[in-house]
């Protein structure tokens, strides 16, 4: 569900919460509403609660493929759907490659079972020694 979700062409979220409580008497009520390619989904909840608070907030928030920056990283047109499933083998220019390796390092390595990571960037090769005088 969650990949069918993000493979889409973009998604729209907004909503809202209201909150107040004094002593005994508090109160909560929350709104929210997603838009996407599989249609709409609203949310709402009320609570109770008690002690002192107010509060307002107000949420948006949007997901977008940016197909030509995905042609242009990979070097081809490739869809959300097909980069999601690991359809896609990762670009293996030097750049590429270097931004794949501090992804996993950052992520602490962790793998799913559809990730493709390039092979690891050579070591460059030693300098030469000095001339001798």
């Amino acid at each position: 569900m969650a990949i069918s979700t993000f493979a889409g062409k973009g998604q729209l979220k907004f909503g809202g919460d209201v909150a107040v409580a004094a002593g005994p008497l508090g109160r909560d009520v929350a709104v929210a509403a997603a838009f996407g390619d599989s249609g709409f989904t609203g949310a709402f909840s009320y609570s109770r609660s008690q002690g002192l608070f107010a509060g307002v907030s107000i949420e948006g928030a949007t997901l977008l493929t940016r197909d030509q920056d995905n042609a242009s990283f990979y070097g081809k047109p490739v869809t959300g759907a097909q980069l999601l499933n690991g359809q896609v083998p990762p670009p293996t220019d030097a750049a590429s490659v270097a931004f794949y390796h501090i992804l996993v390092e950052v992520c602490g390595h962790q793998r799913t079972a559809n990730a493709h990571f390039p092979p690891p960037p050579s070591p460059p090769p030693p300098s030469p020694p000095p001339p001798l005088p």
